[in-house]
């Protein structure tokens, strides 16, 4: 197994999201829970699926990470296990799933799938996608977000600039609340195209660069005078500071 290397960046010190690790290699668990404290998370540990339902009982988690053993479950199994009890995000985390199983862990439940060998910036990285989207699934924070002019208005799902609705459809507007959500970040496109179309779209970007360009459109962000929504050269997309 690959050693995971202790460094993140651009990870917040204040987060304090918790997250349940279910996996029998003590190494993997100790790395693992090393790197998710340095992201700020508070980390709960399970040597196997019995432990760790046991844990989800009593500890707050807002994610799982489980690497299912197929001497004790599959995939399909292990997270309907866990659906029973909770409905946080259920990310499997495996060197050796088939792609049968991996299937019937998807088809379960599971939101995302990561490779045990996969690289600590975008293990982190992944991390914080599944949980962002969980956070906008849950709806919208209780009052509305603002920028330069620009308002969401989180409880109407409608944005108004300077005081006018814009008309936006459903994609645009989701586009745009998660932008104004993680203020000042960039989003990659792998990330915006599997949040608004699904995970099969990772990869053709096309129907982003539309949707970007129909947005700015709504609101003049366009040419020199982009404020809202950001290009961000070899990264993605972001938004101005919206509080």
């Amino acid at each position: 197994m690959r050693r995971l290397r202790y460094f993140v960046s651009g990870m917040s010190a204040t987060r304090s999201l918790g997250v349940l690790v279910i996996d029998n290699d003590s190494s993997f668990r100790r790395q693992l829970e090393t790197l998710l404290l340095r992201g700020g998370y508070a980390v709960t540990l399970a040597r196997d699926l019995r432990a760790g339902l046991s844990r989800l009982e009593t500890a707050t988690a807002e994610l799982v990470l489980v690497d299912p053993r197929p001497e004790e479950w599959d995939s399909g199994a292990a997270c309907q296990r866990i659906r029973e009890r909770s409905g946080v995000p259920i990310v499997i985390l495996s060197n050796d799933v088939t792609e049968a199983d991996l299937v019937r862990g998807l088809g379960a439940g599971a939101d995302d799938y990561i490779c045990k060998f996969v690289g600590t910036h975008e293990l982190m990285a992944r991390v914080e996608a599944v949980l962002r989207r969980r956070q906008l699934r849950r709806g919208s924070p209780s009052r509305g977000l603002t920028f330069d002019g620009l308002t969401i208005d989180t409880a109407q799902h409608r944005a108004l600039l300077r005081g006018r609705e814009l008309r936006l459809t459903r994609r645009e507007y989701r586009l745009l609340y998660m932008l104004a959500l993680n203020a000042g970040m960039a989003l990659s496109l792998d990330e915006l195209l599997s949040t608004l179309w699904g995970a099969g779209q990772a990869g053709r970007p096309e129907p982003l660069y539309t949707l970007v360009r129909h947005l700015r459109r709504r609101f003049g962000d366009h040419g020199g005078r982009r404020r809202y929504v950001l290009t961000e050269r070899g990264r993605g997309y972001a938004s101005g500071s919206f509080s």
